[in-house]
């Protein structure tokens, strides 16, 4: 959880829906810096738990989530740049998301893989939690490969300030369909409806966990949990989960449980469909 004593504003209702046309191909080609368009719908350790066969590129008409990984640095402590665990991910085709969360919006520098893809902004930074940033980017068309890494850049001055990077990979997904983002909630976020048949609905939450416990998040039933980090080590939180959903039209509205008590109501979650 974002440290008390370094936030810049005092936090701000934030709520925003949007559905959207699949993002243009991003994969290779150059530099990775994000680029953000507006409108778009859209660690002291790192973890990595590969979901299926990585090298897969999903089941014949289906999304299937196959490798995520994180990293997180802790306050004081953190450095940059600062790389996720290699992972290896398809070979081409793949979408990834990738959520960026900062003790606050002056930590995030620049965000890039090295595959030398592209991510768009879904939306816009939001900030929670009394003012810690929370950002979401996502590259469809992907290029990935063995060995595949994601790089948070933080500017002078900002070097040790906590931050973490979470990863989910999808196979089989032709883009980004209805996302949201909402900074009001202490286990939930706003809830979409699926504009796809067999789309994978991702969740990424960063709790405002001040309760200091070695906590443990747990999604809803019917959602696979990825990876999440300490609170108790002073990190940007986060966690991220992911469900199939059959029908197109179909509500989401998933709501975290964490197994001390969380009661601050200014957590982040971003809910975004992968689309087939």
């Amino acid at each position: 959880m974002p440290a008390l004593t370094q936030r810049i504003r005092p936090f701000a209702l934030m709520l925003s829906i949007c559905a959207v046309q699949a993002l243009a191909a991003c994969g290779g080609g150059g530099g990775a810096t994000p680029t953000t368009t507006g409108g778009s719908g859209t660690t002291t350790t790192g973890g990595t738990s590969p979901a299926g066969s990585p090298s897969s590129t999903g089941t014949s008409g289906t999304v299937d989530v196959v490798a995520h990984t994180f990293k997180a640095n802790a306050t004081g402590s953190g450095s940059s740049p600062m790389t996720t665990p290699a992972i290896t991910t398809p070979g081409a085709g793949s979408l990834i998301l990738v959520q960026v969360l900062t003790q606050n919006p002056g930590t995030f520098a620049g965000l890039s893989d090295n595959k030398g893809n592209h991510y768009v902004e879904i939306g816009t930074p939001q900030t929670y939690a009394g003012g810690a940033g929370s950002e979401l980017f996502a590259c469809p068309d992907a290029v990935g490969g063995p060995g595949h890494t994601w790089t948070l850049t933080k500017p002078p001055g900002y070097e040790t300030n906590e931050a973490s990077i979470y990863v989910v990979v999808l196979a089989g997904s032709s883009g980004v369909g209805n996302w949201s983002y909402s900074g009001s909630s202490a286990y939930g976020g706003a809830p979409i409806t699926t504009t796809a048949s067999n789309s994978v609905v991702v969740s990424f939450w960063g709790p405002a966990d001040y309760t200091g416990a070695v906590n443990t998040y747990t999604p809803p039933p019917g959602w696979i949990k990825g990876d999440s980090n300490v609170n108790s080590a002073n990190e940007t939180t986060g966690a991220d989960a992911w469900t199939s959903v059959a029908a197109a039209g179909s509500p989401v509205d998933p709501i975290w449980s964490a197994a001390t008590a969380i009661t601050n109501p200014t957590g982040s979650m971003w809910l975004v469909e992968a689309k087939p």
